[in-house]
């Protein structure tokens, strides 16, 4: 009699052919997948830049231009005989903009650093003595090429002028939309981390020449309130707050390894030292808490400036962030880096007993009015305010030269 069926190594070899077979259909499915993503973004990235890179040369070739001159950190005002045409880039919003044309980025898209320059050079040719370059490279994670807006251009001097200088008193950034203006804190003072006598990391200052500038991202008056999370995330409202969702856009990089290495002297578990390298690998904000109306001082009077490793757009890092803090002013204690709490009054707050030092006040439904802000010595506040450090972004996406 024969026997019908399988052996064992028939079995296992029929089965590793097609798990071997199957890997290769997902591999090659995995591969036309991505194949067809790159593709696709590739053929937008490359419309967009021809689009944008089109326009620009259609009036720097057929328009008389007259001059270019700053209008903000990241634009540029191309002034000409019958009219003016603006460049802005706004990072937070991943997009740039000429006259009435605006390049959205893709997802996973994102401007590198800027660059405005010009040269001058002796010519034979009468007409032409300089040259401008607009260098605005655009990278995507998936390829390697760069889609950006590279614009060269000779001029004459005598007939164009081009400006790259800009008053810092007039200077903003625009993010989302939001025009943010800047402030200098501590000229020719900044911040070092070291470990004081408790063997806690604090600030500690010291001599520069660099100017440490913020701007300024949120605003709040007294009896105003947020009905909830999303909006006081995403007001784009100036007399409210400046949204703080473009905080990710100013996340500093310098000093990381400098101030992870002290928090890790302090820390004996090596749980906790990779939660620190994992918490500041992105970076980290630097932000001032400011309290104008206290004691009627002004502005920059009583303030707190600290680190933290998170934005405010994630609830839970919020919550579990690193900071480091310290108090510049006034004689009341900081407790903690700026928290999300979602309080009976407020969303974030750094006290334990969620009152002081809080920003996002709720609304009082017994008062029909936001609940109180208080100042750091318990006293009702006119308003707080929060500005973020933005050194790093000013020497990335600055197409001007600052004057102070």
């Amino acid at each position: 009699m024969k026997k019908k069926g399988f052996t064992v190594v028939e079995l296992t070899v029929s089965f590793s052919l097609v798990s071997i077979i199957a890997i290769m259909l997902f591999n090659l499915i995995f591969s036309l997948k991505e194949l067809y993503v790159s593709g696709d973004i590739k053929t937008s990235l490359l419309n967009k830049q021809a689009i944008m890179d089109k326009k620009i040369y259609d009036d720097l070739n057929t328009r008389d231009l007259r001059s270019i001159t700053a209008c903000g950190i990241s634009c540029l005002t191309f002034e000409y005989t019958d009219g003016n045409a603006k460049l802005l880039i706004d990072v937070g919003a991943n997009t740039i903009t000429y006259d009435n044309y605006t390049m959205k980025l893709n997802k996973g898209t994102q401007i590198e650093q800027v660059s405005f320059d010009t040269y001058f050079y002796i010519s034979t040719n009468i007409k032409n003595n300089a040259v401008f370059h607009l260098d605005i490279p655009i990278k995507t994670t998936l390829l390697d090429d760069d889609f950006g807006i590279h614009i060269v251009k000779t001029y004459n001097t005598e007939d164009v002028n081009i400006n790259k200088q800009l008053d810092f008193n007039e200077a903003t950034i625009i993010a989302n939309g939001v025009t943010m203006p800047l402030t200098l804190i501590d000229q020719g003072e900044d911040w070092t981390i070291a470990l004081d006598e408790d063997n806690n990391p604090n600030f500690l200052t010291q001599n520069t020449e660099n100017k440490v500038i913020f701007a300024h991202i949120f605003h709040q008056e007294q009896g105003t309130y947020y009905d909830d999370y999303k909006s006081f995330l995403k007001s784009k409202d100036a007399n409210k707050m400046s949204t703080l969702k473009s905080l990710e856009i100013f996340r500093n990089k310098k000093r990381v390894s400098e101030i992870t290495s002290i928090l890790k002297e302090v820390e004996d578990t090596e749980k906790v030292k990779n939660a620190i390298d994992e918490d500041f690998s992105n970076g980290y904000f630097e932000l001032i808490i400011d309290y104008p109306s206290l004691n009627n001082a002004g502005a920059f009077k009583n303030y707190n400036r600290w680190m933290q490793t998170s934005n405010f757009t994630n609830n839970k890092k919020i919550e579990e962030g690193l900071f480091i803090d310290t108090m510049n002013s006034g004689d009341q204690t900081w407790q903690n880096g700026l928290r999300y709490v979602n309080s009976d009054e407020n969303y974030v707050t750094g006290s334990n007993n969620n009152q002081l030092f809080a920003i996002g006040m709720k609304k009082d439904i017994a008062n029909d009015t936001g609940y109180t802000i208080k100042n750091p010595d318990g006293t009702n506040a006119t308003n707080v305010d929060i500005w973020v450090r933005v050194n790093e972004y000013i020497e990335n996406y600055s197409l001007v030269t600052l004057v102070y």
